[in-house]
């Protein structure tokens, strides 16, 4: 049994970048996708940093356009995907705090609100122990333009790093959670140690309120 759990955000806090805005645009590059698609992804990122829509209109936009596609597929793409562009956009100070954290006895855990097929290989070639995330929904080896479960944002956040914390027999009050957006605020009021990452100005306010660490990777 690990001593602790450090939990990782991934956008903007193991990534230098948004992991869904690259993959649109890898996607596009390889022709799998037209430039409408691409328009259309670019114009409803816009809209989520501007604050009209939340990130599951997005992520749900984005699922219901992988129907139909086979799971397989999208995973042997999404090792390339990653092999090619995503490592060049790790932060090396998010590397650094996770061998730190390896080191002391804790368990390394990816917490994202990404789809399951981006954070595989992150969390192969890392070498994290385990992954939450929000899942992407099968049906004979096929997407079904669905979610499996619950979109992992905010409070289902909570939830899963909870039950994570449960199974493992491990005090929530002694984990890690990095991150930088204002909706990671439940699991960061819940563990013992938030970390705040390039946080977004409202997390900002709020880490200086309660006097939370702020990281600039």
């Amino acid at each position: 049994m690990n001593d602790y759990t450090a939990f990782y955000d991934l956008d903007h806090t193991i990534l230098a970048s948004s992991s869904g805005t690259l993959i649109v645009r890898d996607l596009y590059k390889r022709g799998m996708i037209s430039l409408l698609p691409l328009i259309n992804g670019m114009l409803l990122s816009l809209l989520y940093k501007s604050g009209i829509i939340n990130t599951q209109s997005l992520i749900t936009n984005w699922v219901r356009r992988l129907k139909g596609i086979e799971a397989k597929t999208m995973e042997q793409f999404s090792e390339i995907f990653f092999e090619e562009t995503v490592k060049h956009y790790i932060y090396p100070q998010a590397l650094e705090s996770m061998y730190m954290h390896k080191a002391k006895g804790a368990s390394i855990v990816l917490l994202s609100a990404s789809l399951d097929f981006i954070c595989k290989p992150i969390v192969k070639h890392l070498h994290l122990d385990d992954l939450l995330c929000t899942e992407m929904e099968v049906n004979n080896g096929y997407y079904t333009g669905s979610i499996k479960g619950k979109y992992c944002c905010g409070i289902e956040k909570l939830n899963r790093a909870i039950q994570f914390c449960t199974a493992h027999n491990i005090d929530i009050k002694s984990a890690y959670y990095y991150a930088d957006s204002v909706a990671d605020i439940p699991v960061l009021e819940a563990v013992g140690f938030p970390q705040c990452v390039n946080p977004d100005s409202a997390l900002r306010k709020i880490a200086h309120i309660k006097g939370w660490p702020v990281h600039r990777w």
